[in-house]
């Protein structure tokens, strides 16, 4: 049976994103409404934060999109995840993505690095079975000796960065999605996560990074589309 290829595809995806005020949520508004009747001084405003993208990715693609804060790196990668609904337009994905937007989000303080692991991945849709035969892996790849069937909470930040890297990078996904993944943790683990995601990436078909790092955008990806406000201002192959 032939594989089916990785593709990505957007046509005119646009989306709005709610505005609102301190003073639209503030006590003295809510009374003024409930009890005199009267609208809220502003309206909810919505901001574009995609405007019109059309955009394919093909299988291959290693696609680092740039932009400053505020340009719609982060938002591209949550409709991509399927996180925000579009307003407009149709995204058409091949595979399931896999996302490493946050990777310590959804840590449990109280549970131990190993109940983490179960976890975490569970919540990533894995079944038992499929964790059991990756979580000797994981303890292995985090380092963290007998210090993984500790509380997280008593974790330092750097064992905490190690828990959750090791385990988003317990799986081989056809289409990877990274926001701002690299440069956490000690140089040592540092490195070791960059070999695996090297390993990773041989294997998969589609990998989008949203960077600042121009160093790790060059290192990783072969396409660089730029964003400005919401829109695709550049699209070069390097």
């Amino acid at each position: 049976m032939i594989e089916k290829k990785s593709k990505i595809t957007l046509e005119n995806v646009s989306l709005l994103y709610p505005i609102t005020t301190g003073y639209q949520k503030s006590l003295r508004n809510f009374i003024l409404k409930k009890f005199f009747n009267q609208r809220y001084a502003n309206e909810i405003k919505f901001v574009k934060s995609l405007d019109n993208i059309n955009l394919t990715i093909d299988d291959g693609d290693r696609i680092g999109l740039i932009g400053n804060n505020g340009s719609g790196k982060t938002t591209l990668l949550k409709v991509l995840a399927g996180i925000y609904p579009v307003h407009k337009g149709e995204i058409t994905i091949s595979h399931t993505p896999y996302t490493l937007l946050d990777i310590s989000m959804g840590l449990q303080p109280e549970a131990t690095g190993i109940e983490n692991m179960y976890l975490m991945s569970y919540l990533r849709g894995f079944k038992t079975s499929e964790i059991e035969k990756r979580i000797n892996w994981m303890k292995d790849f985090s380092g963290l000796g007998d210090a993984i069937d500790r509380e997280l909470r008593t974790y330092s930040s750097g064992m905490k960065v190690r828990v959750a890297t090791a385990i988003g990078l317990s799986v081989e996904p056809k289409i990877i999605l990274f926001d701002e993944f690299f440069g956490a943790g000690d140089k040592e683990f540092l490195i070791k996560a960059k070999i695996r995601i090297e390993e990773i990436l041989k294997k998969s078909g589609i990998f989008v990074l949203a960077s600042h790092n121009e160093k790790t955008v060059n290192d990783y990806c072969n396409r660089v589309i730029e964003l400005k406000s919401g829109k695709i201002i550049s699209d070069q192959r390097i």
